[in-house]
């Protein structure tokens, strides 16, 4: 696998596990308080707006042998599982927007380079703009979780 397929390879998966862990959390608000009607319906909406295309999507992404689909599947449903149980034996600093935000940071930058590496072979302006977004996103997370430090 060479750079640019590797740093697709990455990007696609940690904003995979990142969306789980969001379903996680999103799911744990949702269920934890009964009284939370709202936030039981978000939970719902995020899980099949968000969450159930992007596992569909990693299925069907041929570019990947069938075990790295099945393994980036099998982490994200852990990382849902994980996130919305908080197991005891985990640290509780994990839970925290600080490590959220450095994760989507680290997300970002991945991107990010990806984009630049694409749009260096194929002069693409999307890829370009894409890029731009996502180094945008990462600089915006960094700086929040820098502050919250």
């Amino acid at each position: 696998m060479d750079l640019i397929g590797l740093l697709l390879t990455l990007g696609m998966a940690t904003l995979y596990i990142g969306f789980a862990s969001g379903m996680g959390f999103v799911a744990r608000r949702g269920w934890i308080d009964k009284n939370k009607r709202w936030e039981r319906s978000l939970a719902v909406a995020y899980g099949l707006l968000i969450f159930l295309p992007a596992s569909i999507l990693i299925q069907y992404y041929e570019a990947w042998s069938l075990g790295l689909r099945i393994t980036v599947i099998l982490l994200g449903v852990i990382s849902l599982a994980i996130t919305f149980l908080r197991p005891a034996w985990l640290p509780t600093q994990l839970w925290s927007r600080t490590i959220s935000r450095r994760y989507s940071a680290l997300s970002m930058g991945i991107i990010c380079a990806w984009c630049i590496l694409a749009w260096r072979i194929q002069m693409s302006p999307a890829a370009l703009f894409l890029g731009l977004a996502a180094c945008l996103a990462g600089l915006s997370s960094l700086r929040s979780s820098l502050q919250n430090a």
